[in-house]
This record gives structure tokens, C-alpha cells and sequence, in this order.
């Protein structure tokens, strides 16, 4: 089973208990196969997005056969980018149960059936609700969705306008949101489900967690090393973006009542703590196994880091600003978390390509199997 199929389904749908239905699994899969023989030149900012909507779409329409529990879509990429993909895609990929067809040309007789008064919606969930034992509410399962706070965005943007890598904005995005909002990889790979406290972990600390992640994406973009010296320095820039966000006469137009600065907490700041703070974050990172979701294994690496944002339009009138008050810095952009980036999280190396292009094989033929089989049973 894939991992990444595995853990959009899990996200989708936190409520269900158990294992994932085996269904589910097969349909996910088969429209993701689909969607990257039919589809192979989505945007970035799309292509992250492309797992979770082939995942969601299998979701919703298997919900009514298999009684899946409410539907709890978080995905990987901006709201507007991922509505137009998952329609797209909807309209584009066919579920392989809507293709059986009986060949037979005889209408089958259709017998009427009694008319019976519908119930009043009340009535009929007064019995269930009776019996229904209360459960404590699962904060991450809630109806209001999870965002973050108004500020990450600009604080993205501007840290993108400093290390003049606008490429980077979606996928920093992503990754904050990931880590903020999803179960922990690591979690749902031993069955745990959602047991990392996330929320508790990071709190006052979503600064550090931004920084991070842009540290990783930049990395994998220009993929270059860097020595101990430059990533001390990368993480002062960071602290000196980070810090003066609320003294940006721009940003403040633009996020000025007090709660949309929730958990920015970078006053009083100082270097010391603000290196260890990234550092626990790299660790926890690595070690949770967050490098291995979407919004990292969907970087090209080496790809480049420079240009515009796609879907990010006012990063240009950021950089523009930031330039007429002071130059960016000439020094060569950097990457690269030292000895931290290990060969196991080199998802495009040469050998890691040759093991993709076998599976694929293995599963695109596996998929014409399946269809028929199922073709053999609709002739039979």
C-alpha cells in the first residue's frame, strides 16, 4: 500500500476506526493512476495537491457504500488551487464500479414497490440518539476547520522576499499546515493514530516551525550543502524577518486586529534561544517522519528556489517594498541542512527513480488485471 495514499485517507477521515477499508485503498490508488496517466503536467503548487484529491475523491464515492464517518478535507495546497484540482479531477477520472455496464438489451422488469411515509428527520434519529453514548470531541475531527493565523501568510512571503525565493511559498504553506494540522506520520505508521499533541507541542513556538520548514524547502529546491557557519547565519535572517514583522507598516494594514497575531510570540527574542527552538524543530521534523508527506516528497529537487509564487500574487509588491528599503543580500543562495539531510530522505535519487519506475510498472499492470477481471465478470 502506499504511504502517501494511506496517510491522505487517514487525514480525511480521523473518525474512522480501525483499519482502512481495503476498497478505499484500491479505489484511491486506481484513481491516482489514472490521474498521472491522464494529467502529467499539473502546476507545483497543483501537483501537491494531487495524491489528497484523488483520495478525497475516492472518499466520497465510497462514503455511502462502505458508511465512512464525516469527511474532514485538510489539503496539502491553498483553498482555491485545490477546489479547481479536485473538480477537475472529478470530472476527469471514472470509479472502475461505474464502468460495469450489462450487455444485455432486454429491459429488466422493475417491480413498484409499496409507498411508505417518509419519516420527519427528528423522529427517525430519536432512536440513535437515545442509545448513542457521548463521546468526548476530537479537536482535530471538529466541524469548524483548523486554519492558521493570519500572519504565517505574510511571514512566509516575507522570508521568501529575503532569501528571494518565491517558488518556496507554496510549499513552505504546506508544510506548516502539515505539520499544524495532520497526524503524525510516524503515529500512523505504528497505528497510533493521532497520538502526537501537536497543537501543545508547537504552542509559542510556530515562529520556529515556519523557519524550519522554509529551511528544508529551500533546501531541497536549490539543493546545495551548506556548511554550520551559513545555516547559523540563514537562521539569524530568519530571526531578523521574523522579529521586525510587526514593525512592517505594510503587514500591519493588512493584519491589524490583535488575534489574528496568535502565537507570533517573538518578542524579547534572542539568538540563543531562537537557534535551539529551529533545532528541536529539525529533530522533531526528522524524527517524526514529517519529511516523508506530500509538501516535501512533491519538491523537485534542485528545481530552483527564484521567480514568482504561483498563486501568491502579492509577493512581487512585498519584494518590491522590502528593496526600496534595503538591498537583499548579494550572497549566493544557500541550502542544505548539513549532515541532517540523510540519504534515506533522497526521494529522487537515481536509485530511488529505478524503484518508482518499477512499482509503477508493477501497478499500472496490476490495475488492467483488475479490469479484466472485472470485464470477465460483466460478460459472465
Amino acid at each position: 500500500m502506499s504511504r502517501p495514499i494511506e496517510q491522505a485517507l487517514t487525514s480525511l477521515i480521523p473518525r474512522h476506526p480501525g483499519s482502512l477499508p481495503p476498497e478505499l485503498i484500491e479505489l484511491a490508488s486506481s484513481l491516482l493512476a489514472q490521474s498521472r496517466s491522464k494529467i502529467s503536467n499539473l502546476r507545483s503548487d497543483e501537483e501537491i495537491g494531487r495524491t489528497y484529491a484523488c483520495a478525497n475523491l475516492a472518499c466520497e464515492r465510497l462514503k455511502i457504500a462502505l458508511n465512512l464517518p464525516t469527511i474532514e478535507p485538510r489539503p496539502p495546497c491553498p483553498p482555491k488551487v485545490y477546489k479547481k484540482l479536485y473538480n477537475h479531477l472529478d470530472q476527469l477520472l471514472t470509479s472502475t464500479s461505474s464502468r460495469r455496464r450489462p450487455k444485455s438489451n432486454q429491459a429488466t422488469p422493475v417491480k413498484a414497490l409499496p409507498q411508505k411515509q417518509t419519516p420527519v428527520k427528528e423522529k427517525s434519529l430519536e432512536g440513535f440518539r437515545s442509545n448513542r453514548t457521548p463521546k468526548r470531541a476530537l479537536k482535530f475531527g471538529s466541524n469548524k476547520k483548523e486554519t492558521l493565523p493570519k500572519w504565517v501568510g505574510h511571514a512566509i512571503r516575507k522570508v521568501c522576499v529575503e532569501f528571494e525565493a518565491g517558488k518556496a511559498v507554496p510549499h513552505v504553506w504546506a508544510g506548516v499546515e502539515s505539520v499544524k494540522f495532520l497526524p503524525c506520520p510516524k503515529d500512523a505508521v505504528e497505528g497510533k493514530g493521532r497520538g502526537m499533541k501537536q497543537n501543545e507541542m508547537m504552542e509559542g513556538k510556530l515562529p520556529g516551525l515556519v523557519a524550519t520548514v522554509f529551511l528544508f524547502v529551500f533546501a531541497a529546491l536549490e539543493s546545495k550543502n551548506t556548511s554550520a557557519k551559513e545555516l547559523f547565519e540563514d537562521k539569524k535572517r530568519l530571526l531578523a524577518v521574523l522579529k521586525g514583522l510587526k514593525d512592517d507598516d505594510g503587514v500591519l494594514k493588512k493584519v491589524w486586529e490583535e488575534e489574528e497575531w496568535e502565537g507570533w510570540n517573538m518578542e524579547g527574542m534572542t539568538l540563543k534561544k531562537w537557534v535551539a527552538e529551529i533545532d528541536e524543530w529539525i529533530e522533531v521534523i526528522i524524527g517524526n517522519q514529517w519529511l516523508e508527506m506530500e509538501w516535501r516528497t512533491n519538491i523537485v529537487d534542485g528545481s530552483g528556489a527564484s521567480g514568482k509564487a504561483e498563486g501568491n500574487e502579492d509577493l512581487e509588491n512585498d519584494k518590491e517594498s522590502d528593496e526600496e528599503s534595503e538591498k537583499v543580500s548579494e550572497r549566493m543562495r544557500r541550502t542544505g541542512l548539513g549532515t541532517m539531510m540523510q540519504a534515506k530522505f533522497d526521494y529522487l535519487s537515481d536509485e530511488k527513480r529505478e524503484a518508482y519506475a518499477i512499482w509503477k510498472k508493477g501497478m499500472l499492470a496490476r490495475l488492467d488485471d483488475l479490469a479484466a477481471d472485472n470485464m470477465d465478470t460483466t460478460e459472465g
